[in-house]
């Protein structure tokens, strides 16, 4: 070296690797090979060598676990735990829920924990990050199996678990999901048991044989396919029905409602959507009844609450412990059902602080009991009920902020949007002037205008009975018809519903008496009012059996059935027996579904209405043998993107379509997915193209029909943007935007991502999810009526099934209420149009023992220039009628204005 005050090699080792990676100069030069070749090795180990190995170091810091492992809720705060499914579809719609302002006080000091044993995708992490949920969304990772992780979640204080399902598996994947999630409900119950603590459980099913393992385990089930099935099956005869649930279910800020209201209103022309936007602020509420209510029918109730707040009472639970017991705890619109006072109301208003004041109304007679004076008749409560709604700041950021950018000029209406829509109307009803009942005049104050009760007539009330099958008649069979008049006589005489009435005379056969000729696919020639099913998957589409069992005990299908092939094979005897009123509501209790010969060529369905289905594959024998025992179900192989595969159906005679959802991996549009919301990607269109295409085509070939209906299911929401007009006003909320496409208000469209919606309502109302199921299946409990039928004909006893109706703890059979639970769409009386929703309201409610929900309107009626269908839930008391309203109703049958 050549500076001599180096000491020693640690002064040359430093000086050296200081200059050869910095660059600096050094008073130190390597003077021979030896020092030059350390220089060189070191200068090596820090260019070359060392740079990689920091990033190695780097990223081994970057893949720290930031998740906690652990979670202990602070001094009264309130936690959830959330397991099973945590992709952003599912949490988007889960939290924007759970912490809408409208459930006031109860989101207050409440934390959801998602639980899982893996990380959250990138976009559920930035998801937790955004303000509306930092500090009250907390992930942590752990096993849903273990008790040692339950226990660091403090499992057993939660106030809900929920298990929530994968519903974007490819077909195949459902049964190991669904393993999954028992073995998890499992653990966590006997997590519960072990430290003698309940908590409520609330789990979703891919399968509806699942449903009877959880159901053991759970307080409440929901089984996706049955669920959202009988949601089709039910929009496929009731125009609207499923938008209409989806929206009670599903909470909208009152600060977006008048942000929208507030927009609409600029325009005139879409004036008529501030009372559509009032009726997204509709949900469905749980509520505890005062002493004032006991001992009064529950048909008094309805009218007190809809007179005093403006929310209408539609479905009971009843505590068993208080000495009533029924074969079910739900009851929906028991009209004649005395009140103990201990029961739990749901009811559909505007403000959960309604329910506070039906469990504070002091126990006065004049207030509740007696017919308020004419001082009272004035402005109803529900002025004062929606003021004082809890605005909680939880909800701002992404929740709350609506910006409306613009009202879209009314274009002219499509074929799926107006001729198809404008099919919602067919078959009207006919009053007779002279037996119709005069409605209660507007003058007479609302809350005193109870109508006296019903008159008892001779006319025996429209109902489809199952007819008897004699010892001369064989059974129907399920084959195909075939060409002889002796098969198609017997088959007719077998499954047509006959009039409820015991006249000797024989029923009107809905189906042709004639030798019909068949396609070569076994559907006879003269085919018509039947239901096409479309399918793009490349296999036959599973659970069809409950889609169908659905349709064949609809009495709503079965009524529109009838009076569609009465009008067309004898157009006086159809004028002559829907122009016959009748106010005498059934007295007898809607049946159970054949209980173990559901799907038997034996039974005898409400609905006969023909089935088609129309797939790329065949079902398999087992299926087919299952599906055909409903009768009048045919099977094409094609697909709906091939038009000559969709005349094979005979589509031009057909009452109705419904375009069944394509199954898909939702994981890819989960990982790309960047935003906090939804964005019309390519991904998420593929999603649903094959299902936009078969519309296309059906469209096509239907634009002759105005009568035609059509139900188009998606995977995602977003894609109902191609399906039919444009939507009348742009929001920035992926939730909120859907609302305004007309295919949506219409009743047209449906996307089954309210399940994740309907899950979480359940923490605020706990029996929302067997409310729901009772309104939607109104004839029984279709899984087992199914699943008992399918081991019954494997060969076991059905002796060795448990009952379906379950006697009371002492012996005795449970008492029977009569239900008013069936959900039509009728036209409004003749003799209500100009009159207020109020008078037609407590008319159907005292006159013909019927419950009004809400109305499916035409804005034509107040803007010229339009053609929108739509849904309103609940309209305000001063709603003018028009002719061509219809109304929702929950009733025993079709009524007869």
């Amino acid at each position: 070296m050549k500076n001599q005050e180096v000491k020693d090699f640690e002064d040359v080792l430093f000086f050296t690797a200081v200059s050869s990676v910095t660059g600096l100069t050094s008073d130190i030069t390597p003077d021979n090979w030896y020092t030059r070749g350390v220089v060189v090795f070191i200068m090596f180990l820090g260019v070359l060598w060392f740079p990689p190995r920091m990033a190695e170091v780097l990223e081994m810091l970057g893949e720290r676990n930031p998740w906690a492992t652990n979670f202990t809720p602070e001094y009264n705060q309130k936690h959830v735990l959330v397991i099973g499914d945590l992709s952003y579809s599912s949490m988007f719609e889960f939290l924007r829920e759970f912490f809408c302002e409208d459930h006031g006080p109860k989101i207050i000091n409440t934390v959801v924990v998602l639980m899982s044993e893996t990380p959250p995708e990138k976009n559920v992490a930035k998801l937790l990050k955004d303000p509306a949920y930092v500090e009250n969304v907390k992930f942590v990772l752990g096993s849903p199996t273990s008790m040692k992780d339950l226990s660091d979640v403090k499992a057993h204080r939660a106030r809900s678990i929920f298990v929530l399902s994968n519903k974007g598996l490819q077909a195949g994947g459902e049964a190991a999901d669904d393993n999954q999630k028992v073995m998890i409900t499992l653990a966590i119950r006997r997590y519960l048991l072990s430290l003698n603590r309940k908590v409520p459980i609330y789990a979703q099913a891919l399968l509806p044989e699942t449903t009877f393992h959880l159901e053991y385990l759970t307080k409440d089930v929901i089984c996706i396919p049955e669920l959202r099935l009988g949601l089709l099956a039910k929009g496929n005869a009731i125009p609207g029905f499923s938008s209409m649930l989806q929206t009670m279910i599903t909470s909208i800020p009152e600060s977006a409602q008048s942000q929208l209201i507030a927009a609409v209103r600029t325009s005139p022309n879409y004036k008529w959507l501030v009372q559509y936007i009032r009726s997204l602020g509709m949900e469905v509420y749980a509520t505890k009844f005062s002493p004032a209510f006991k001992g009064i029918k529950f048909q008094k109730a309805v009218q007190l609450v809809y007179a005093r707040y403006s929310a209408i009472l539609m479905a009971l639970v009843i505590d068993p412990s208080v000495g009533v017991y029924v074969a079910s705890n739900f009851l929906i619109n028991p009209l004649d059902y005395v009140m103990t006072g201990s029961e739990e109301g749901f009811l559909i208003g505007m403000d959960s602080q309604i329910a506070e004041y039906i469990a504070s109304v002091p126990f006065l007679n004049q207030n509740i009991r007696d017919p308020p004076t004419d001082s009272e008749s004035g402005p109803l409560l529900a002025t004062r009920s929606t003021q004082g709604i809890l605005n909680s700041g939880s909800g701002i950021n992404i929740m709350d902020s609506i910006e409306i950018s613009h009202v879209v000029k009314s274009p002219t209406p499509s074929h799926i949007s107006a001729a198809s829509i404008k099919s919602l109307s067919s078959n009207p009803i006919t009053v007779d002037p002279s037996s119709a009942t005069l409605p209660p005049s507007s003058s007479t104050p609302l809350a005193t205008a109870e109508p006296s009760l019903p008159v008892q007539e001779t006319t025996a009330p429209l109902i489809l009975e199952k007819p008897t099958l004699t010892p001369s008649s064989p059974p129907p069979s399920s084959a195909p018809l075939q060409p002889n008049a002796t098969t198609t006589s017997t088959t007719t005489s077998t499954s047509a519903p006959a009039p409820a009435s015991a006249s000797a005379s024989a029923p009107t056969p809905l189906l042709s008496t004639s030798t019909p000729k068949l396609s070569p696919e076994g559907i006879p020639c003269d085919i018509k009012n039947h239901v096409v099913i479309f399918a793009n998957g490349s296999d036959f589409p599973s659970n069809m059996e409950y889609l169908v069992g659905c349709i064949r005990s609809s009495k709503t299908g079965a009524y529109q059935y009838k009076c569609k092939s009465e009008s067309e094979s004898s157009p006086e005897t159809a004028r002559t027996s829907s122009s016959k009123p009748t106010t005498t509501p059934s007295t007898e209790r809607t049946p159970d579904m054949g209980v173990y010969s559901f799907i038997s060529p034996n039974s005898t369905y409400i609905n006969i209405q023909p089935v088609v289905f129309l797939c790329p594959a065949p079902p398999s024998d087992s299926v087919r043998n299952i599906l055909e025992g409903y009768s009048n179900v045919y099977f094409v192989v094609g697909s709906p993107l091939v038009k000559s595969d969709i005349v094979r159906t005979f589509i031009a005679t057909a009452a109705s379509g419904i375009v069944l959802i394509t199954p898909h991996s939702r994981s890819d549009v989960d990982v790309n997915t960047t935003r906090l919301h939804y964005k019309t990607s390519l991904t998420i269109t593929q999603a649903d193209t094959p299902a936009l295409m078969s519309v296309l085509n059906i469209e096509s070939l239907t634009c002759s029909n105005p009568d035609f209906r059509l139900n188009v299911e998606f995977n995602y929401r977003e894609n109902m943007l191609f399906i039919g007009s444009n939507e009348l006003i742009r929001v920035n909320e992926a939730y909120i935007q859907p609302f305004f496409r007309p295919c949506f208000m219409a009743g047209i469209a449906y996307a089954p991502i309210m399940l994740d919606t309907l899950i979480c309502q359940s923490f605020y109302n706990e029996n929302l999810i067997s409310i729901l199921k009772r309104l939607v299946f109104s004839h029984g409990d279709i899984s087992r009526q199914v699943e008992y039928s399918k081991l019954v004909k494997a060969g076991l006893p059905s002796a060795h099934l448990p009952p379906l109706n379950p006697t009371s703890p002492t012996g005795e059979n449970p008492e029977q209420f009569i239900e008013y639970a069936n959900v039509f769409l009728v036209h409004i009386p003749s003799s209500f149009v100009g009159l207020t929703f109020s008078s037609l309201f407590l008319h159907a409610l005292f006159r013909h023992h019927t419950l009004i929900l809400g109305l499916y309107r035409n804005s034509v009626e107040t803007n010229p220039s339009s053609n929108f269908r739509y849904f309103v839930i609940n309209p305000d008391h001063s709603t003018v009628l028009y002719a061509t309203d219809r109304v929702y109703i929950l009733s025993a049958d079709h009524p007869q204005w």
